[in-house]
């Protein structure tokens, strides 16, 4: 116990800690002991300790995926205004899709109101944002580096726990838990900051997060995710993954690349658009240059605007493409278009190509039968 007291101190005299402190022995099994300051004299008689068991190992294969964000930053990109503003615009807010009860147990009756004009226009103004607030897309950065930092060597700690490692965790209110100092003492009489996984695990522990469960859900696993996303269960997988994974680590983006790309194959878009999921499942489609399901799918159905968008988009992100090099105006969408399949669709143009002549047929059959009808209208007036 002394050692242990001496480590305590030890750490705490090389890092700024407030408030309480924790030292916590996390391994095989669990140990955690409880200290309130470091100022404070320790009474080892009045110690109360308790065990934790450790996790079971599943040995669960989760699903993986190559195009996650490991080489360049896409953060500066995603908060871009310019890119936030398109991204915003195509996801659009349809308030029955925002607003619709999605927990069939917590549905309850509806509720009338008369309203005064006055009122109505602050009820829709709040229900605005509210909707926004609802739609604010999940963060997308780069995945975390796993590099751990050295912080001091003590030989005169060597073998202090045999088998154990003793984590120390800053528990003070309003750190937020990346920036939560976690530091591990080895066996060795190492100290160093803890590594991504204990960082978790400690945050799991003083910090937990409301659904988000202690262990890894069966869900991502290679064996069930694709059965789930078989049945179109897109918005649920993404949801369950905000809510389990931070944003910047390799299981998070492995798993919404994941979805993304599933959704891509059946050209599923729709059914995230007035969702919060939508505007990063774009940017993921333009970053990784994976347009040409989306440009067919959308130039079939005659959303010609919005494919002219996405080369916007595309011009954004990717600035020294020849596209981006050839585009000076973005007013005539059918020539925006045109210009990227030129471009960027080399290879895999023939269905988008035929897309995009199926698109300028619908919409000349569609300005044909205005003008018709504009004429038959002056005829009758």
């Amino acid at each position: 116990m002394a050692l242990l007291e001496r480590t305590f101190f030890s750490l705490t005299s090389k890092l700024n800690f407030k408030g309480m402190r924790h030292i916590l022995i996390p391994d095989t099994p669990t140990i955690v002991i409880p200290v309130r300051g470091a100022k404070q004299k320790y009474h080892p008689d009045s110690f109360i300790g308790f065990r934790v068991e450790p996790r079971e190992n599943h040995n669960r294969q989760y699903v993986s995926h190559p195009l996650i964000y490991k080489d360049a930053d896409p953060a500066p990109r995603f908060m871009d205004a310019r890119v936030r503003a398109i991204l915003k615009d195509l996801t659009g807010c349809d308030h029955s899709k925002v607003f619709r009860h999605r927990a069939l147990l917590s549905i309850s009756a509806p509720e009338i109101v008369f309203f005064t004009d006055e009122q109505l226009k602050i009820a829709q103004n709040d229900a605005k944002i509210k909707a926004d607030k609802l739609l604010s897309m999940p963060p997308v950065v780069k995945v975390r580096a796993e590099e751990v930092q050295d912080i001091s060597f003590d030989p005169a700690l060597q073998g202090i726990m045999p088998n154990f490692k003793i984590v120390f965790t800053d528990i003070s209110l309003g750190i937020p838990d990346n920036k939560r100092i976690i530091v591990v003492r080895e066996n060795s009489g190492k100290l160093r900051h803890a590594n991504g996984a204990e960082r978790q695990r400690m945050n799991e522990i003083y910090n937990p997060r409301k659904g988000r469960k202690h262990y890894v859900s069966e869900l991502f696993t290679a064996k069930c995710l694709p059965d789930v996303l078989a049945r179109g269960q897109y918005e649920f997988v993404l949801d369950r993954a905000c809510l389990q994974f931070e944003p910047d680590e390799p299981e998070y983006q492995s798993v919404v690349a994941y979805v993304y790309e599933a959704l891509d194959k059946k050209q599923h878009y729709d059914s995230l658009l007035s969702t919060r999921h939508y505007g990063p499942m774009l940017f993921f489609l333009v970053w990784h240059k994976c347009l040409n399901n989306f440009l067919e799918h959308h130039l079939m159905a005659g959303r010609l605007d919005v494919a002219s968008q996405v080369v916007k988009l595309y011009c954004l992100l990717h600035q020294k493409s020849d596209v981006a090099k050839a585009m000076t105006d973005f007013r005539d969408p059918m020539h925006v278009v045109q210009t990227f399949v030129s471009l960027e669709c080399m290879d895999t143009s023939a269905r988008v190509q035929l897309a995009l002549k199926q698109c300028k047929e619908l919409l000349r059959s569609q300005q044909q039968v205005e003008q018709n009808v504009a004429a038959a209208l002056g005829q009758s007036s």
